[in-house]
């Protein structure tokens, strides 16, 4: 079952500005799921929600619209991520050519067979490149002929990044700064 209209959702108000605050965000018996009274005593329901949340769905579902109508090309870094494997599967849903760069560090195979298994995409609208955002040369490869880059590709873990520091910072941040160099 979804969230309905009147399901109680959070224990805040966004009319409240303690609420706002987290003056009072204090959970009822340690469940987050439960509405907690507060000074306010306007507990956030979904109904209560939706009027905020509208105009962005409007706006979610007429940029799918115009995606589908207009194809383009995507770069998505650490495609075999889970983020990145999500994004080409529902880009591929849209009628999107996308680029796939990844080099298996943190993603699966599972991941990219799952994506593009689900969309059947017809030959030429997904092409895969096994390499590392550390090699320039690589990441333009990547880049030529995109129009838009959306950049998953990250080596996280604050226990990995302080293991070994230097990786972590080539990965994140060189990775980072030749993904911009090359778009």
């Amino acid at each position: 079952r979804g969230i309905a209209a009147g399901d109680r959702v959070g224990v805040w108000s966004p009319n409240c500005a303690a609420c706002m605050l987290s003056r009072h965000r204090v959970p009822e018996r340690g469940r987050r799921d439960e509405t907690v009274p507060s000074t306010c005593q306007q507990p956030v329901t979904v109904q209560s929600a939706l009027p905020s949340i509208m105009p962005l769905y409007e706006t979610y579902k007429q940029l799918r619209r115009d995606l589908s109508t207009a194809p383009r090309t995507w770069l998505v870094t650490g495609v075999a991520g889970f983020i990145g494997s999500n994004l080409l599967e529902d880009l591929l849903s849209l009628g999107q050519t996308v680029v796939g760069i990844d080099n298996f560090s943190t993603g699966y195979h599972s991941n990219l067979e799952s994506a593009i298994g689900a969309q059947a995409a017809p030959a030429g609208r997904f092409r895969f490149i096994e390499g590392d955002l550390r090699d320039l040369e690589v990441v333009r490869a990547a880049s030529h002929g995109v129009d838009y880059v959306l950049h998953q590709a990250a080596l996280g873990s604050v226990p990995r990044s302080i293991h070994d520091p230097l990786t972590s910072a080539q990965v994140n941040v060189d990775g980072t700064l030749h993904v911009l160099i090359a778009a």
